[in-house]
Formats: structure tokens, sequence, C-alpha cells
């Protein structure tokens, strides 16, 4: 695939003054890795947040997830449900049984505790690391998930406050689909690309990027790349009007690739004037499978399907509360071509 850089930089320098050239440098944000795992326990430099992160673990483990909210920081942007959700999560992507273990801890230091993204943190799998506002020291710890399909992150950052530590944000990453991460997905891409399939050219690189998506935590310029060359590849105004014209309708607003335990899926968010019944939805999207496996973009019996809707104005980049449906590839099996 022809991919072009282009890298630059221009660094103009200001004379100083004799009073700013007088002034000690700034004091810069550090990222030091204090462990490296897995299962490699931190009671011997850092036993708060050791003892922090069994209790977190803990919580897992013994299927209480009750106790997850009570472990955020009262200023964290939060639910009491958190742990809820994250059961809910890890069940849809990760076969149990599941294993957890501590991978990689780093100790932030932030003299204005304010946010700061650091590009210099060892190790972190070409992750730069957002600290948090607010806090001088943090730790942001990465803690592996081994499912029996994929494997996982739980990304954590942590701050210690009066005497005891608090999560101050969480991530749920998934680190590999169909047991490939994010590198082998570009590689199969740029196959497809090749032999001149651009719709699943696209979808291996959606699959890619969304392996190094990090959210408010984690940035992966790695994924930032991935995304110009699926831009360059066909852009997402001319999947939606493809699909559109092909179904002959002008109600799909989004196309994508969606991460199942099945494999990669479709998903798509479709426009609706108002809010249907059940029924009418889900015959509305079995009828959406029907046309996009005539399209070729689904294979029956294969491939799952997930559709959500909005309403006009809404942003067709996010899933709406209104929510939707999934079918699973057996559900669609005897779907007609």
């Amino acid at each position: 695939m022809p991919i072009s850089w282009l890298l630059g930089s221009l660094l103009i320098s200001p004379s100083l003054s004799a009073k700013e050239a007088a002034a000690p440098p700034p004091q810069l944000p550090q990222c030091d890795l204090i462990s490296k795992g897995p299962g490699v326990a931190l009671q011997n430099q850092e036993i708060l947040l050791h003892n922090f992160l069994n209790e977190f673990l803990e919580a897992i483990r013994k299927d209480e997830w009750n106790k997850i909210e009570g472990l955020f920081h009262p200023r964290a942007k939060r639910t009491k449900d958190i742990g809820d959700k994250m059961k809910a999560i890890l069940q849809n992507r990760y076969d149990a049984p599941w294993q957890f273990s501590v991978f990689r801890v780093w100790r932030i230091k932030t003299p204005n505790a304010r946010k700061a993204i650091l590009d210099s943190c060892p190790d972190a799998s070409g992750a730069h690391i957002i600290a948090q506002n607010g806090y001088e020291t943090q730790y942001m710890v990465w803690l592996q998930i081994m499912g029996q399909n994929e494997l996982g992150r739980i990304m954590l950052a942590v701050a210690p406050d009066k005497g005891r530590m608090y999560a101050t944000a969480l991530r749920l990453q998934q680190w590999t689909q169909q047991g490939e991460d994010a590198e082998v997905w570009v590689q199969r891409a740029e196959e497809r690309f090749k032999a001149d399939q651009k719709i699943a050219a696209y979808m291996a690189l959606d699959v890619a990027q969304k392996l190094l998506a990090g959210e408010d935590l984690l940035i992966y310029p790695r994924q930032r790349q991935i995304l110009d060359v699926r831009k360059g590849i066909i852009s997402q105004a001319e999947l939606v009007k493809n699909a559109n014209e092909s179904m002959n309708i002008k109600t799909i607003a989004y196309v994508g690739s969606l991460l199942t335990k099945e494999g990669v899926g479709i998903l798509i968010r479709e426009v609706i004037d108002k809010q249907e019944v059940t029924s009418i939805l889900q015959e509305r999207c079995k009828s959406r499978a029907e046309g996009l496996i005539k399209m070729g973009w689904m294979i029956p019996g294969k491939t799952g399907l997930r559709c959500n809707y909005i309403f006009p104005g809404m942003d067709p980049e996010k899933d709406s509360q209104m929510g939707g449906f999934y079918f699973a590839p057996e559900d669609l099996a005897n779907t007609k071509k």
C-alpha cells in the first residue's frame, strides 16, 4: 500500500531577558516504570498502592462488582453501577474463566498537578499516558486480562488522597481481536487492499484502530496513522453513501466494524424520525443484514450485525441511549443473499 510520511519541525528561539535567563527551568512531569509484570508485587515500595490493587482485583475475582464504585475518588466521574457495567463488557468480550495480573505500573509526578500528556513512559507499547488533573503524584496501572479467546487491558489511574488510594479513571481496552493485535490487522488490511478489496481493507483498519483506542487515558500515535490510511482507502461519507444507495434508502448515518466474541461484525447507526416498537426495529435491522449480505459486506453465518438507532441531529459517531439490536452470525445464518 503506497503510504507517504512527511516529518518536519521548526524551532524558533526568541531572545531571553536577563531575568528570564536567570530563572530556574520549570519542573517537567516525570514518568517512571516501577513495576513490570506480570504478577509483580509492589509491597516493598508502594504498600498503599499494593493494597489498593489487591482490593480492586479481589472484588473482580470474587464477583463482588458492587465494591468497585467505592474504590473511586469522590471527584471521579463514575456511576454507582460501574462495576456491573464492567462485568457486562468483560462478559461480552472475553470467554471465561478470566485471569488478571498487574502487568505495568508507572509513577507519574506532575509538579503543577495539572493534566499532562507524557510521551516518555517506558514500556508503554507506543502509548502516551495522560496524567489526570489535580494530583501531583499519581499512578497508571496496566492490568492484563487473559480470556479464553482474547487479551485485554484495564488501564487504571490511581492517586493518593488523605492517606489512602483512589481510582480516578478507568479504561477497558481490548488488545486482540480473533487473537490478533492491531499490527496484524494492519497487515491484513494491506493484503486486502492489494487484492482490490477496499471495503474489507477499510474494516480491517477499523478493527486495528479500535484496538488502539485509549479514550481519555491513553493516546496512541499509531492509531492516528491508521485512521489516516483508512481515510485514504475510502472515507466514512463514501462508505455511508455506498450503503444507502445499494439498499435504496437514505437513513444509514454510520458504518463501521464491530468487535464481538464471534469475530468481526458490522455496526450501523441509522436515523429514525420517531421511537418505534421493538418488533419493527428488529425487523428493520434484519432487513439491513439482508442488504449488507447482498452487497458482499457480510457473510451469512459468519458475520454479525449491530444496529443502533439515532434521531436526526445526533452524532452518528456515537451510540445513542436509544440502544439497538445485535444479531449474532447464527441468527443470520439462513439470511438469503
